[in-house]
């Protein structure tokens, strides 16, 4: 019977020591996706989004930081597009986006330009944590005026920056 109790015991301790990780913390049994305080992961999202017009506009490419901190280019050939880096495992990370804008020669005759552009950076931690900014206001101009729209889109700064952090 003393036998008995003492393999119980046993067992009872060697479960309430593996449920604990070296910092004495509740583990919950492993990463089953959604990480653990040592090892939070990001999935950041670059976002562009403009009016129905601005691609007949302008030719967009978007610079941006990938997994590794290197800078890429993609050119947009639709909108909305999102670029999405997937699993980010180095925490802080510096997500960067920016825009170059070419002016097309020729573009469509219209009588009215649906245009706006806009830039954004999402993400979200293993451990819950989220952020998102992108704010779309699309205009009409009449064909009179666009040209001294395509002149106030081609002198802004297009880009977006955040740091990933826990």
């Amino acid at each position: 019977m003393k036998k008995l109790l003492y393999i119980l015991l046993g067992t009872a301790a060697t479960i309430c020591l593996s449920a604990c990780d070296d910092n004495g913390q509740n583990g919950g049994g492993g990463n089953s996706g959604g990480g653990t305080d040592d090892n939070v992961t990001a999935e950041v999202t670059y976002s562009v989004a403009g009016g129905e017009d601005i691609l007949s506009l302008f030719d967009i490419t978007a610079t941006y930081t990938d997994e590794t901190g290197s800078r890429k280019e993609q050119k947009l050939t639709s909108l909305p597009c999102d670029i999405t880096l997937s699993t980010i495992e180095t925490l802080p990370f510096e997500a960067a986006v920016s825009l170059t804008l070419t002016e097309r020669p020729e573009y469509p005759d219209k009588e009215k330009y649906t245009v706006g552009l806009a830039i954004g950076i999402s993400y979200e931690l293993s451990n819950g944590k989220q952020y998102s900014s992108l704010s779309l206001n699309t205009q009409q101009f009449s064909k009179d005026k666009i040209d001294a729209y395509k002149k106030i889109v081609m002198d802004k700064k297009w880009e977006s920056a955040v740091t990933v952090e826990e």
